[in-house]
């Protein structure tokens, strides 16, 4: 269960490609769907709808993170 970015970040990266796919792929991002409805966080979303890889995803999120270490 995700809580957090952080949590997302680690979970993108040991996840299958087949998972990734089933929540990443196609028209809907489940991803990019909870950070932006959950975490209210809309620039990082807006980023994770354009990924086609689990590394692009992970580069997304942990880009994402570096502004709350501010």
């Amino acid at each position: 269960m995700l809580n957090s970015l952080i949590a997302l970040k680690e979970a993108i990266s040991v996840i299958t490609v087949e998972q990734f796919e089933f929540h990443a792929g196609g028209d809907q991002n489940d991803f990019a769907i909870w950070v932006e409805t959950i975490l209210l966080d809309v620039n990082c979303a807006k980023e994770l709808r354009k990924v086609k890889t689990q590394k692009t995803a992970e580069k997304k999120v942990a880009t994402a993170l570096k502004k709350y270490k501010k």
